[in-house]
């Protein structure tokens, strides 16, 4: 199993509804879709610093949560 890519290619939106077939209870599965909505993220290179980018979709790498809710996935 190649999971190199499993964070950043995580859709937010299908680890929710995972969660709750599961039977994650609903306060928790909303935290982690609060915890999820909003991010952003910023190019930098050369000088150069793009406007906020909106972060769609992944699992925040570093983040020990993120190891967690991967298995749910």
């Amino acid at each position: 199993l190649d999971i190199s890519g499993a964070f950043p290619n995580t859709v937010i939106a299908t680890l929710i509804h995972d969660l709750r077939v599961r039977g994650i209870p609903e306060e928790i599965t909303r935290a982690i879709a609060r915890m999820n909505q909003g991010r952003t993220t910023r190019l930098k290179f050369d000088g150069f610093t793009s406007e906020p980018i909106p972060v769609l979709s992944g699992l925040d790498q570093g983040n020990p949560l993120s190891m967690i809710l991967y298995v749910f996935y």
